[in-house]
């Protein structure tokens, strides 16, 4: 019983410890930096990484 019981809890543990890591898996950090000296980091998906390429680009393009 306590063989099964150990072996439980093993289990739990790596299922648990391994399923929280995977949650970051496809994220991008990304730091944007203005000319006015503010910046920020943001961890995005693909997606919004492409949209967010997209926006800035469109802001170099044409800038107001």
């Amino acid at each position: 019983m306590r063989r099964g019981v150990l072996a439980l809890a093993v289990a739990i543990g790596l299922a648990i410890g391994s399923a929280i890591p995977t949650a970051a898996i496809g994220l991008t950090q990304v730091n944007l930096n203005c000319d006015d000296g503010t910046s920020t980091t943001l961890v995005v998906d693909t997606d919004t990484l492409t949209g967010l390429t997209a926006a800035v680009q469109a802001m170099i393009d044409y800038p107001a």
